[in-house]
């Protein structure tokens, strides 16, 4: 176990990601979020395996499942206007491509689902 370290958050938009092994398997401690803004519906219910944030024109996503899964975004009407593979761990999804607008996020991995909701401008 290391102690006393010190890692600085020195970037306008950083995430870093702590984890440990025990016997062999990977496991997940805790994360730090550093954003300049950040939206009310940035950090979801962490134990069903599955964090989803947004920030500027991007959709950070952590899949902890052991599956991968699915990003789908959706305009106010329910139209799907995209749809990408969610890998296992961390992923970033652009929506460059979107226009200005309030979006839907859904993320499903691992029999797990979470939604958020998006402001792009």
């Amino acid at each position: 176990m290391v102690e006393k370290t010190v890692t600085p958050l020195n970037k306008p938009e950083t995430v870093y990601e702590f984890e440990a092994e025990k016997e062999n398997v990977t496991q997940r401690r805790f994360k730090i979020v550093n954003l300049e803004t950040i939206t009310e519906d940035v950090f979801n219910d962490l134990s069903d395996g599955i964090f989803g944030a947004f920030y500027g024109k991007k959709i950070e996503v952590s899949n902890y499942t052991k599956s991968k899964g699915v990003v789908k975004v959706y305009d106010v009407s329910g139209r799907l206007v995209m749809s990408e593979t969610m890998n296992i761990g961390s992923s970033s999804y652009s929506v460059d491509n979107l226009e200005q607008g309030t979006y839907v996020v859904s993320l499903t991995a691992g029999g797990k689902d979470k939604q958020l909701k998006i402001v792009v401008r």
